[in-house]
C-alpha cells in the first residue's frame, strides 16, 4: 500500500490480512488449516475448534447434524446432543447424500433411509430439506465457526479469509457431481456476508439454504471466497514438495467415515522441468469405515442400544470382522487400479509400487495388512508409507496425518503445479517392440514378414 502522510511523518496504511483456508469438510468431521497470504515465510496452523467435547479431538469439527424446533442444529453442539443416542441416529455422513443426489451410483441405500426417518421423526418438509440443501447450511455454520476461531487468534487485526473445500477427484470428473458441489459453494457464499456471518437466523437457514441453491449457478465463482479443489491433490501436497517425492506409480487410498477414495497416480519429475502430476485412476467407494462399523454392528448382540463411542471399542475385539469388512472395500478398490494401468503398461512400475494409506479409517485394526497386499495375485507387496510432514506446519501436537488435506487445501489451487485428472491423462505405455527373432528361432516367420508380437 502507499505511504500517506502525516503530521508526525510518513506511516504506512495498512490493509487486511490475507487468509488462506482449507476446509476438509469431511464425512465424519471438519478439520481447517489456515496461512496468510504474502507474509512471508509460510507458517500453516490448524485451527482449534475449543469445543470441550471428550471424544472429539478440538481440532476436530463433528461432521454430524440434529433438528430442533425445525432448525438444523451442526457440529459440536449436534454432537453433545447425540452423545447419548444410538449410533445411526442424526445427520450423517451428509457427503455421501449429497454426492448421492448428483450421481446415482455414489449413493448409500441404508444411509438414505436413515436420513429420511430422521427427517420425519422431526416433521420438517422433505422437499426443503433435501440434502443439498442441508449441506449448504451445514456448511455455512462451519465456515462462520472457522470464522470465529480464526478472531480469536487474530484478535483487532483486519483480516479477509478465502475457503477452500475438498471433492473426490472420482467425483470431479462426474459432471453431474462436480455442477452440484460448484452449486453448493456458490449457494454457501449467498449465506454469508464477506465476515463469514450468516444472512439468516438460524431457524430459516435451511429455507434459505434451498432458495440459494435453487439460484446457485454450476459455474466456478472466481470473485468469491470458496472454492473447491480435487481432494487427492490436496492429499499429497506435502509430498510433491518434499525431498522424498520420487518418481514412478503411487496409490493414495483416504479411507474416511462414508467413503473409501482411491487414487492412483504417477508423478514425473523430469530434469530442469516442471514437475507434473498425472493421476491415472480414483475412485470413491461408498465404503469406509462406517461400513465396518455396520459390520460390527451385525455382529454385535443388542447393538442398537449402542453409541457411537460403544461400537467404536468394540471393533477393537471383532478383528476378524473388521479384516472380512476392510477386504471387500480393497477388492472394491481393484477399479482405479485397472484404471490406472491402461495409462502405462509396464508391470515393472506397478509391482511393489508405495500407498499412501490416509484418513481416520487409517486407524482400523489391521487395515494395513490388508492394503498392503497387490491388488493383482502374484506382485510384490505395496510398501505402505506415511504423507511426510513439511517443515512450514505449526501444529503442536496436533498430528499432521489428520491434516493434511486440509493443508493441501489452504494452498491457493494455482500453487499446486501441473496437475492432469484421469479423463485427460495420456497413455503413457511405450511403444511395442516386434520381437523378430521371437518367430525367426521358432520357424514360423522371416523378419521381412512379421506377425504381431507385443513384448
Amino acid at each position: 500500500m502507499p505511504a500517506t502522510p502525516s503530521d508526525g511523518g510518513h506511516s504506512i496504511r495498512r490493509g487486511p490480512v490475507n487468509v488462506a483456508v482449507g476446509l476438509d469438510f469431511g464425512t465424519h468431521s471438519t478439520k481447517a488449516v489456515f496461512f496468510e497470504l504474502g507474509a512471508g515465510a509460510r507458517i500453516f496452523r490448524p485451527v482449534n475448534f475449543r469445543h470441550g467435547l471428550a471424544r472429539w479431538p478440538g481440532y476436530t469439527l463433528p461432521g454430524i447434524g440434529t433438528i430442533r424446533n425445525g432448525a438444523l442444529v451442526w457440529g459440536s453442539e449436534a454432537a453433545a446432543l447425540l452423545e447419548k443416542r444410538p449410533w445411526n441416529e442424526g445427520i450423517r455422513r451428509l457427503k455421501v447424500l449429497v454426492a448421492a443426489a448428483g450421481g446415482g451410483r455414489f449413493g448409500d441405500t441404508a444411509l438414505h433411509a436413515n436420513y429420511l426417518r430422521e427427517l420425519e421423526r422431526s416433521n420438517v418438509d422433505l422437499e426443503t430439506w433435501r440434502p443439498q440443501h442441508v449441506v449448504v447450511a451445514a456448511l455455512a455454520l462451519q465456515m462462520a465457526e472457522v470464522r470465529l476461531r480464526l478472531e480469536d487468534h487474530y484478535g483487532v487485526r483486519d483480516f479477509d479469509a478465502q475457503f477452500a473445500i475438498p471433492v473426490p477427484i472420482d467425483q470431479a470428473q462426474d459432471s453431474g457431481v462436480l455442477a452440484l458441489y460448484q452449486r453448493v459453494a456458490n449457494a454457501t457464499q449467498r449465506l454469508l456476508t464477506a465476515e463469514q456471518r450468516l444472512t439468516v437466523s438460524t431457524a430459516d437457514l435451511v429455507a434459505a439454504a434451498a432458495e440459494a441453491f435453487a439460484q446457485a449457478p454450476a459455474t466456478e465463482d472466481f470473485s468469491g471466497r470458496l472454492f473447491i479443489l480435487p481432494e487427492a491433490v490436496a492429499q499429497i501436497a506435502s509430498y510433491m514438495t518434499s525431498l522424498e517425492a520420487t518418481g514412478g506409480v503411487h496409490g493414495v487410498i483416504d479411507i474416511g467415515a462414508g467413503t473409501t477414495d482411491v487414487s492412483v497416480f504417477m508423478l514425473e519429475k523430469p530434469r530442469n522441468q516442471v514437475t507434473t502430476c498425472y493421476w491415472y485412476g480414483a475412485l470413491a467407494i461408498p465404503k469406509a469405515s462406517a461400513f465396518v462399523q455396520d459390520a460390527v454392528a451385525a455382529a454385535t448382540p443388542n447393538s442398537e442400544r449402542m453409541t457411537e463411542s460403544d461400537l467404536l471399542r468394540e471393533c477393537a475385539n471383532q478383528g476378524q470382522v473388521v479384516t472380512a469388512a476392510l477386504r471387500q472395500i480393497k477388492k472394491l478398490s481393484n477399479v482405479a487400479w485397472n484404471e490406472g494401468i491402461g495409462h502405462l503398461k509396464e508391470q515393472h512400475r506397478w509391482s511393489g509400487c508405495p500407498i499412501f494409506l490416509c484418513g481416520g479409517g487409517a486407524a482400523l485394526p489391521g487395515v494395513r495388512a490388508v492394503f498392503q497386499e497387490s491388488w493383482t495375485p502374484g506382485w510384490d507387496p505395496h510398501e505402505i508409507r506415511d504423507l511426510p510432514v513439511p517443515l512450514e506446519y505449526n501444529g503442536g501436537d496436533v498430528p499432521f496425518s489428520r491434516m493434511a488435506v486440509a493443508y493441501g487445501l489452504a494452498i491457493p489451487k494455482p500453487l499446486h503445479g501441473e496437475f492432469v485428472l484421469p479423463k485427460d491423462a495420456p497413455n503413457h505405455t511405450p511403444p511395442a517392440l516386434y520381437n523378430w527373432r521371437y518367430y525367426l528361432a521358432r520357424g514360423e516367420e522371416d523378419p521381412e514378414h512379421p506377425r504381431p508380437k507385443w513384448v
